[in-house]
């Protein structure tokens, strides 16, 4: 996937037979925030150690490109437990929900951290990058809303987990640092 153009990706988006759905898109939103942050990370002055954060920033936009594809896999994994003449193996259709509930997790973690980044460096980077700041946490936080949206679906299939709570407190990261950011809070 990573090495997709962004034509490929939006025509595998937009292709209902490809499986790629919510969750990839939102990791795919998540790593375009997270190359927002890389940027203007870039542009830091008066700190430390800027490379640090840059180097933060290029990690979580790596992790965000995993996300990808680990939701694809996931999700497929699913659709294939739940396809018809599949036979009912409630077993791997656990074992998927699972999965993609902790894809989404780790998703929302990862845009609470990009949020949280971009939020600390502000003020600190060259003026003609705050807008790019915002716009990679406002995405930051729109795909943490999205992974809580999402595992809410999926717990329609079973039980509610603890992993819900964790992505709720993630979106509630992000949040309060687009809160901060615009000065909501």
């Amino acid at each position: 996937m990573s090495d997709a153009s962004l034509d490929e990706i939006l025509k595998r988006i937009s292709d209902s037979t490809d499986w790629f759905s919510a969750g990839p898109v939102s990791a795919v939103t998540l790593a375009l925030s997270a190359s927002l942050a890389v940027a203007v990370a870039s542009t830091l002055r008066d700190e430390e150690n800027p490379d640090a954060v840059e180097a933060q920033a290029e990690v979580l936009r790596d992790r965000a490109l995993e996300l990808v594809e680990r939701n694809r896999r996931d999700l497929e994994r699913a659709r294939l437990a739940l396809a018809p003449g599949a036979g009912k193996d409630d077993r791997l259709l656990l074992e998927a929900l699972e999965q993609t509930l902790e894809n989404l997790q780790d998703l929302a973690g990862c845009a609470a951290d990009v949020a949280t980044i971009l939020v600390e460096i502000t003020g600190k980077v060259d003026a003609s990058s705050e807008p790019d700041l915002v716009s990679a946490v406002v995405l930051a936080e729109a795909v943490a809303v999205n992974a809580l949206k999402l595992a809410e679906a999926n717990l329609l299939h079973m039980p509610e987990r603890p992993v819900t709570e964790a992505i709720r407190l993630d979106r509630k990261i992000a949040a309060s640092a687009r809160e901060r950011l615009l000065g909501e809070s």
